[in-house]
């Protein structure tokens, strides 16, 4: 009887490490009673099969099973609640988290979103940046990819009464950036929004040590990088700049001085403390026909221009004169709705300008810089070294390629002074390139708009 006594309390300990004891009463078992009714001995697997079967035929769930044992309501069975906290709960918990199905997308939620953000510096290309925003980008990659880290975040960020009362502020980004960071940390592959958030510091003046310090928050990449990828992105714009080039185009140029520093050494070979140099601008030309950009039609009517008369060549159409008088009385009116408080509450609507070649609705002009140089323009061999850099050395394209094309140029006055001044003292070089002819200047609206001003203020 001793022996069969040690068999009985092993099972009994077995049983209870199982979770398999009686659930039908807050008492514990009574070691005697089992003893006899003890049944033929069944090993663990029969057990288990046997006991569900018994949930099966009583069409309870093994979840349902559980939830009402962890259920602190009901009382009947805390004793059996409370054994499921033993010392063997760890090693149940290894058993259960052995399984693959349930966790996989939660293990792996941060490997997809690396995937997804994944790209070398070759990735970020102009084409990429112009359509490149913070919110959408992130919100089409992020919530899909993590969606129960991005619950976590947003529930640690915002409470549940603050984003059902407060709808000013927004968690979204951060949480969205966070989650980034935690990406760019597990690869530095992940450049979908440190690049294009560094180039924004970048071109906002932020210094190199305030983007090294973002870079060790995974907000950046680092400045090394950051000098490689402004390389490549110059290289894809002289790129694109390239093919246009072929096409009708504008070409605007000006001056640009660029601050050094203001702690240079005071000697005779030192760096000047502003650096001088010329900024070129191609831009496409819309409805463009290179048929009508033609050189050789143009030098020829120069060549028989007739005398320029005021009734067939300056006077307005009466729809231009139409047009004006409109803008005008517009104008006058609002000008009276501004000062007399009278007719504050007039209906403005309309008063609307009239449409005149009315651009297609969100069209924006397709602009191209290319690199900026150390030539300065202000002297008229300066002009023509910038005229040369840029289509000769950047652009890549050959004199007999520029011959016969027209390419408009709208400038400050200084700078068409200048190109006037070339083509007068080139008057009889080798090809119209050389001479300039192939540059058709035109006035920059922003400049007429200056000197109407500074004409009615008697400043020229």
């Amino acid at each position: 009887m001793r022996g069969s006594s040690r068999i009985l309390d092993a099972d009994f300990n077995r049983s209870v490490d199982s979770g398999f004891v009686d659930i039908t009463t807050s008492d514990p078992p009574d070691v005697s009673s089992i003893a006899a009714t003890s049944s033929p001995r069944l090993s663990s697997h029969e057990r288990i099969k046997s006991a569900l079967k018994i949930l099966r035929d009583g069409r309870i769930s093994i979840m349902d099973f559980i939830l009402t044992i962890l259920d602190p309501s009901e009382l009947d069975f805390a004793y059996n609640r409370d054994w499921i906290y033993n010392r063997s709960r760890q090693e149940k918990e290894s058993i259960t988290g052995q399984g693959k199905k349930g966790k996989l997308e939660k293990i792996n939620e941060m490997d997809m979103v690396k995937e997804a953000l994944c790209g070398t510096l070759d990735s970020v290309t102009p084409e990429f940046l112009s359509t490149w925003d913070l919110d959408s980008t992130m919100r089409n990659v992020v919530v899909p990819k993590a969606p129960v880290l991005h619950h976590i975040l947003r529930c640690a960020a915002q409470s549940d009464n603050a984003r059902q009362k407060n709808k000013i502020k927004d968690c979204s980004t951060a949480c969205n950036v966070i989650i980034t960071q935690l990406a760019s940390q597990r690869s530095h592959h992940s450049t979908f929004l440190t690049a294009p958030f560094t180039l924004f510091l970048w071109t906002n003046g932020a210094s190199r040590q305030t983007i090294e310090a973002l870079y060790k928050c995974g907000l950046c990449i680092s400045f090394t990088s950051l000098l490689t990828l402004l390389e490549k992105l110059a290289a894809r714009c002289i790129e694109h700049a390239r093919l246009l080039v072929r096409q009708p185009h504008v070409m605007c140029y000006d001056n640009i001085n660029i601050s050094t520093s203001i702690f240079v050494e005071q000697r005779p070979d030192a760096p000047a403390k502003v650096q001088s140099g010329t900024f070129a601008i191609l831009y496409e030309v819309r409805n463009g026909n290179p048929e009508h950009m033609c050189l050789s039609p143009m030098l020829n009517r120069a060549l028989h221009a007739t005398e320029i008369l005021f009734a067939t060549d300056v006077r307005p159409t009466r729809n231009q004169m139409g047009s004006f008088r409109s803008q005008l009385h517009i104008h006058i009116i609002k000008v009276l709705l501004a000062n007399c408080s009278n007719f504050a509450d007039y209906d403005r609507s309309m008063l609307c300008h009239g449409e005149r070649r009315k651009m297609p609705q969100g069209y924006r002009t397709k602009q191209f810089p290319l690199w900026t140089s150390t030539i300065d323009e202000s002297s008229i061999t300066g002009n023509i070294a910038v005229i040369h850099n840029v289509y000769i050395n950047q652009l890549q394209m050959q004199h007999h390629e520029l011959s016969d094309r027209a390419i408009p140029s709208f400038n400050d006055q200084s700078t068409n002074a200048r190109i006037r001044g070339v083509k007068t003292l080139r008057v009889k070089d080798v090809n119209p390139f050389t001479r300039l002819q192939v540059l058709q200047l035109g006035f920059g609206l922003f400049h007429l708009c200056l000197n109407l001003v500074w004409a009615l203020l008697h400043i020229h």
